[in-house]
């Protein structure tokens, strides 16, 4: 089944998650997905139902439910007209929440994009999409994932020991230090060989040949590398060479 046909099933106070691909996600990382996605929504007043599973590209059909204070979720006991309205009005402020946080736009990750990513990454996933009963909305593909994973090497600095990180600024000073160009929402960032975390690039004022330094490009760099309570903050590049 694919999202449109999926669309079409859906009722008003329902919308899905679709996850594109052969279909087989890891039963762990789909359940701490869906626990993710259910505390962002209840943030918002929203508690969700699980109400089916699409077969085919694995869809899992969610049904919004307004939390009341007690925190027991109820249906409306209205007539079914107003029923459905503020049905539509709830998955509408669950989609908005979970839109809002699997698009954090380079500004850090989320606990709910992060486990997005995994599922991509490691769960056989081609894609994410949320869907509606009018709309579907893509959430997570690999480039949205590897951007992702990236922003996590950053938080987690995976750095070397005292000794290794004095190597690093050396080298730095003597022009040579070696590495990789990364890009991370069109932001560049610089990973040491031998090395897995990254620090983001500033250019001397100096520096003639900015736009000579692309993503993926190897470079021996003449740089000042800085360190601020033990992560990684900044490098300051006076040279590139291509290697």
């Amino acid at each position: 089944m694919n999202s449109s046909d999926l669309s079409a099933k859906l009722g008003k106070d329902q919308f899905a998650l679709y996850f594109g691909g052969e279909g087989h996600i890891p039963a762990d990382l789909l359940g701490n997905f869906l626990r993710r996605v259910s505390t962002v929504t209840r943030r918002r007043g929203v508690d969700l139902e699980v109400v089916a599973f699409e077969p085919g590209s694995l869809a899992v059909v969610l049904k919004a439910l307004q939390k009341t204070k007690r925190g027991i979720s109820t249906e409306f006991q209205k007539a079914p007209v107003a029923t459905t309205a503020a049905g539509a009005s709830l998955v509408s402020l669950a989609v908005g929440a979970i839109v809002a946080a699997m698009a954090t736009a380079g500004h850090g990750t989320t606990p709910l994009e992060h486990s997005g990513a995994q599922i991509v990454i490691n769960g056989n996933a081609d894609n994410i999409l949320i869907v509606t009963s009018d709309k579907s909305m893509l959430l997570m593909d690999r480039t949205h994932a590897g951007a992702v994973q990236e922003q996590q090497d950053i938080k987690k600095g995976r750095l070397p020991g005292v000794e290794g990180i004095q190597l690093l600024v050396e080298e730095g000073k003597r022009g040579r230090l070696r590495g990789t160009v990364v890009d991370v929402h069109g932001r560049p960032f610089f990973r040491p060989e031998r090395c897995k975390f990254l620090v983001p690039i500033q250019f001397h004022m100096y520096f003639e040949d900015e736009l000579d330094v692309v993503p993926d490009g190897r470079y021996e760099v003449s740089a000042d590398l800085h360190f601020y309570n033990g992560q990684p903050g900044v490098i300051v590049i006076y040279r590139a060479q291509p290697l």
